[in-house]
């Protein structure tokens, strides 16, 4: 379905009336398409100092999994578990260059004096973040910490988390993901999910990553030798929710309602030919 409302806005006439009527201005959102990257643009990356490295070594393996464009601040020491995995860094000159992805791991966050670092780290690049671009800090669930001090740091990082995923517009997204000790390898597909274009209308979100048995996965066809059940498949949202398991790899098995015979025949018949 096309958005008549979004194309007009995004004209040049559009832009004037929105603006003078003080109209919303929805931005165009990047959509993820086989075949793409998964990171379209680059990456920033820093860590809080701290001695645990847990959690940078398993973002720095699947940054180097995803073939990501990596930038690291000159003091960092993030460097070390970015090279042990393989990626060659840059080093963020502070000049033009725009990021797609902003990742710093505040896993290290231990009391409020070090919430310092988490600003350092944004208010520098802030403005250069891509249109369409991902915010993602990684801590340690608060909930699972004894230390009071630092159980209040870890917490803190929600609410800085979803005021960046309100005030950066433009389509930028902001999340956290807790991790908890011991379950850094079980950090790709949400890693996966939240740096890539598959999470264009997910923003301010909390999501806590825990042990758990590894599994090896196609990331190619992650869903390959499953298989899926779409009711309403014949047009809609259940039309695009059967191409989306079908690209994904999965068998995707449409039910079929006797008042749309005919379309569902039609779509199914598209769905074949193109999966």
């Amino acid at each position: 379905m096309s958005d008549r409302y979004g194309d007009f806005v995004q004209s040049s006439i559009g832009k004037k009336v929105a603006k003078n009527l003080g109209l919303p201005l929805p931005v165009t959102l990047d959509r993820f398409e086989s075949g793409e990257p998964l990171v379209r643009g680059s990456v920033l990356v820093g860590r809080a100092n701290g001695d645990d490295k847990s959690v940078s070594e398993s973002v720095a393996r699947i940054l180097s999994d995803v073939h990501a464009d990596v930038y690291v601040n000159s003091s960092d020491d993030i460097k070390d578990a970015l090279a042990d995995a393989g990626v060659e860094a840059k080093a963020n000159t502070g000049g033009d260059d725009k990021f797609k992805v902003l990742l710093f791991d505040a896993s290290n966050i231990s009391n409020a004096d070090q919430l310092k670092e988490v600003y350092e780290f944004f208010h520098t690049v802030a403005r250069r973040v891509e249109k369409s671009g991902r915010v993602i800090i990684i801590g340690r669930p608060p909930e699972n910490i004894t230390d009071i001090d630092t159980a209040l740091a870890q917490r803190a990082l929600e609410g800085f988390v979803k005021s960046v995923g309100k005030e950066f517009k433009r389509g930028i997204t902001a999340q956290l993901i807790y991790v908890e000790d011991g379950a850094e390898q079980n950090l790709d597909s949400t890693l996966r999910f939240f740096t890539s274009a598959r999470s264009a209308y997910v923003s301010g979100q909390v999501v806590r990553v825990s042990k758990g048995s590894n599994v090896d996965v196609d990331w190619t066809q992650p869903l390959g030798g499953k298989t899926m059940l779409v009711t309403g498949a014949s047009r809609g949202i259940g039309e695009a929710i059967a191409r989306v398991l079908a690209r994904e790899g999965a068998h995707v098995i449409c039910s079929m309602y006797r008042s749309s015979k005919q379309t569902y025949k039609k779509s199914l018949a598209k769905l074949v030919a193109q999966y």
